[in-house]
């Protein structure tokens, strides 16, 4: 079982503004945060809505080709801008708040003396009769 003093659940915009800013703030180590992610892209979800909107371009130009530029980004890429963090790409499947504990995909397990709960979404229409 792996300890981390802060572990961060999710690496979308919240767990990524919230490394940089521990990391930074000297209060915290970078080495002493362990951001729990399987996922190897981050989405900007608003940056949809400006491809949609024609912000980010026009009817001539591809949806594809926007959302390389304006949208998805490697998480290593973002990882790399606060050096020392570390990053597990196992997901999280249950939390044990008493013990300080979260279950991973892999059937290990993590404890942690502060918990940051944001793990974003993740579209789902298929879930959605009719869709």
């Amino acid at each position: 079982m792996s300890h981390t003093r802060v572990a961060v659940v999710g690496a979308g915009c919240g767990g990524q503004s919230l490394i940089a800013q521990l990391a930074r703030s000297g209060k915290v180590a970078a080495n002493e945060i362990t951001v729990f992610d399987p996922s190897t892209e981050h989405h900007y979800q608003p940056g949809y809505t400006s491809i949609a909107g024609g912000v980010y371009g026009d009817a001539t130009t591809t949806k594809a080709s926007y959302e390389a530029k304006h949208v998805v980004r490697r998480q290593d890429e973002l990882f790399s801008q606060t050096q020392g963090v570390n990053w597990s790409k196992k997901a999280v499947t249950s939390f044990n708040p008493s013990a300080n504990e979260i279950s991973l995909s892999d059937g290990s397990k993590a404890t942690y003396d502060v918990l940051v709960v944001n793990p974003g979404l993740a579209l789902r229409y298929d879930q959605i009769k009719g869709a």
